[in-house]
């Protein structure tokens, strides 16, 4: 679990002074005029995040601390641009006083705090291997960098019209949104395997003690319901066993203290299965409360993602823009997990309603991310608590 805590950037687009913001763990929307330093804001935390400084090389600042939390660590990441002479270190002012005695002139002296700048390095305190910390981040070039994601992975650039790539665009976003929901309905699926597994060695622990080891930790299940929980948790086990009929397993259920107890075991195994399942489940209701009444999004852990009008099965690129936006917002909430997100313009070719709906649609689908968003849509903010929104 990675979540900011608190940043101080210094110089943010060019302003006197600096911005200090402490973070909710839970939603934190930052709004401002165009040119007030939100995208500029954003680069600088996913920089921290990562570790990687080269992208806010451009990124109008002077300095930035960025402090986050990582498994119950603490972690404070700080960087400096030397853009004029008070931001040398000691060492550097040292030789810029030797460039003086030197009568050096202003255009090398220029030079020089450019190559101070170029050098930028994040400082991690305390001390951590660990570069790169699990998050999500969405810039506002989310859709149209699709198309160069296969040339930083050694396909050779080549010539194309606008159309040709315009199918590129469409095809990586396929591509990349059926990888992003396989792996994590893949990590669902282990969740849930491990829930089976742990389950079923509970139900031979207590079958083979022989008697009850623990209290009944739910409510009285009644021998109708205990019979559905036996059979769906073999079943999930893809296992066969010879049940009796409902009729004598109530029987036996009724005075067989040990039956009750691997019932109740079961019972709780199958509670962990539905709230694996559950934020799957959530993102199919919103899609088709989203999508027109004939189209569907299919989501499935083998064949990907897909869509459906009618009985007819059409190609997921096929989707509007504004459609596209939902689905990788969406999927992207679901797949950060207990982490931090950040999005910019998360309003972008999205319909007024669904921008009014999409923060409480985020929070249904992911309680546990910590949403970062950059915006100036008034009805992104329309619902959202005056302490959880932030003026740059």
């Amino acid at each position: 679990m990675a979540k900011l805590l608190e940043a101080k950037v210094s110089g943010l687009a060019g302003r006197p002074g600096h911005i200090h913001v402490r973070f909710e763990p839970d939603l934190n929307v930052f709004w401002g005029m165009n040119g007030s330093g939100k995208t500029s804001f954003l680069k600088i935390l996913h920089s921290a995040l990562t570790g990687n400084p080269s992208s806010i090389a451009r990124v109008p600042f002077r300095s930035a601390e960025v402090m986050f939390e990582h498994n119950e660590k603490v972690f404070t990441r700080s960087v400096r641009k030397a853009t004029r002479q008070s931001d040398l270190t000691a060492d550097e002012l040292e030789f810029w006083a030797f460039m003086e005695e030197e009568k050096v002139s202003e255009e090398e002296k220029r030079a020089y705090l450019a190559e101070v700048s170029r050098k930028l390095q994040w400082k991690t305190l305390p001390d951590s291997r660990i570069s790169g910390f699990p998050h999500g981040y969405l810039p506002i070039s989310r859709m149209t960098d699709l198309a160069h994601a296969g040339f930083r992975h050694g396909m050779p650039p080549r010539e194309s019209t606008g159309l040709l790539n315009e199918t590129i665009i469409d095809e990586e976003f396929a591509r990349q949104t059926t990888a992003l929901w396989r792996d994590y309905s893949n990590s669902a699926l282990v969740q849930i395997r491990q829930a089976q597994e742990q389950g079923l060695a509970e139900v031979l622990s207590a079958i083979l003690g022989g008697e009850r080891s623990r209290p009944r930790s739910r409510a009285a299940i009644s021998s109708e319901v205990a019979y559905e929980l036996v059979t769906s948790f073999f079943r999930g086990q893809r296992i066969s066993p010879q049940l009796a009929s409902p009729d004598k397993f109530a029987r036996n259920y009724e005075k067989n203290t040990l039956l009750q107890d691997v019932v109740a075991r079961i019972s709780e195994v199958q509670h962990s299965i539905s709230a694996a399942q559950e934020p799957q489940q959530r993102l199919i209701e919103m899609f088709a409360a989203l999508f027109p009444r004939n189209k569907r999004l299919i989501l499935d852990p083998r064949q990907g993602v897909g869509v459906r009008i009618g009985d007819e099965r059409i190609p997921l690129e096929s989707l509007s823009s504004g459609e596209k936006q939902i689905v990788r917002l969406l999927l992207e909430c679901l797949a950060a997990r207990s982490n931090a997100i950040l999005i910019d313009e998360p309003e972008l070719s999205l319909h007024v309603d669904w921008q009014h709906r999409l923060v409480s649609f985020m929070h249904l689908i992911n309680p546990d991310a910590q949403l970062i968003l950059a915006t100036h849509s008034p009805e992104v903010m329309a619902e959202v608590p005056d302490s959880k929104v932030f003026e740059l």
